[in-house]
């Protein structure tokens, strides 16, 4: 399912850098495409603050680091994914076990 934009808004925005929030399932934002429907509105460098869990506030950040198109890339916790070309990328299930 993709991005539902009334669930994503800005917290912060100064000099082009925007700071967003989104509130979704942990496993939607990495589904192919999931952000394509505000490919638009995002830029190379902006975070998103996704709050997967608002029972337990679990919140993972992740940062815009390209954008081609509609096809955007982002990166959380120094793992990539690649939302567009067709694939499903890998799934941190859970990086708290370590």
């Amino acid at each position: 399912m993709p991005v539902n934009a009334k669930e994503l808004s800005v917290l912060a925005y100064a000099n082009g850098f925007t700071l967003w929030h989104l509130k979704a399932k942990e496993d939607d934002v990495t589904e192919k495409g999931y952000f394509d429907k505000v490919a638009d509105q995002l830029r190379e460098g902006d975070e998103i603050k996704v709050h997967t869990n608002i029972k337990y506030h679990k919140v993972r950040d992740y940062i815009v680091t390209k954008i081609d198109g509609r096809s955007v890339t982002i990166k959380e916790k120094g793992k990539e994914h690649q939302f567009a070309a067709g694939e499903k990328p890998e799934t941190q299930k859970n990086d708290e076990a370590a």
